[in-house]
């Protein structure tokens, strides 16, 4: 897909129908993505792609952006979003995800997705952005282990932002849920034991 996507690189659009650039150039944006991690050339060109697949969006008729956007535009954003929050273009990252929860069904927002926007919000000291992402979505935690991540953040946003009550009232929540977790735990425990 790399091979094929430096053939295309230098093009605006790749034909005389928007619907089917966006969609070219959604590919050209994943395969980058899926590759960023290891070369930062290929997080730039992820941007790029999206940011062009969103532009080719709007260039489409009504119609066919509707059907594109419910198909493409919340994965565009949620890519968008963590990789803004890499590049530090923190304004741009927390548009994206704005986007995403006003746009998109819940399911769309994975917690994996925000546990790592919001890491990246703490690394770069955006800790109020951390705070926008988490407090209004720690039901969407599925586990144990993802409602702890989404915490411990959440209470480290607090700190940075100065918020000591909050962070003592998460932190006491935090540690209430570990007892029940453990004590869930030995419940099952006990019952595989008898059975």
């Amino acid at each position: 897909m790399l091979k094929v996507e430096s053939k295309y690189r230098h093009l605006d659009t790749f034909s005389d129908d928007p619907v089917e650039d966006v969609y070219i150039l959604y590919a050209f944006g994943c395969a980058n993505y899926d590759c960023w991690t290891k070369n930062e050339t290929c997080l730039n060109r992820a941007i790029e792609y999206y940011e062009r697949a969103k532009e080719r969006m709007e260039d489409s008729d009504a119609g066919n952006r509707q059907e594109v956007q419910k198909c493409i535009k919340p994965g565009i954003e949620i890519a968008l979003a963590l990789l803004y929050s890499e590049v530090r273009d923190m304004e741009k990252g927390i548009s994206s995800h704005r986007w995403l929860l006003v746009n998109c069904d819940c399911h769309e927002v994975t917690t994996d997705y925000l546990i790592h926007l919001s890491s990246n919000f703490n690394r770069f000291e955006k800790f109020e952005y951390t705070i926008e992402v988490l407090e209004g979505a720690m039901d969407l935690t599925e586990t144990v282990e993802e409602e702890v991540m989404a915490e411990t953040l959440l209470i480290a946003a607090y700190i940075g932002c100065s918020e000591f009550l909050k962070a003592k009232a998460a932190n006491e929540k935090r540690r209430s849920n570990d007892w029940t977790s453990s004590k869930r735990d030995a419940v099952r425990e006990d019952r595989r034991r008898t059975v």
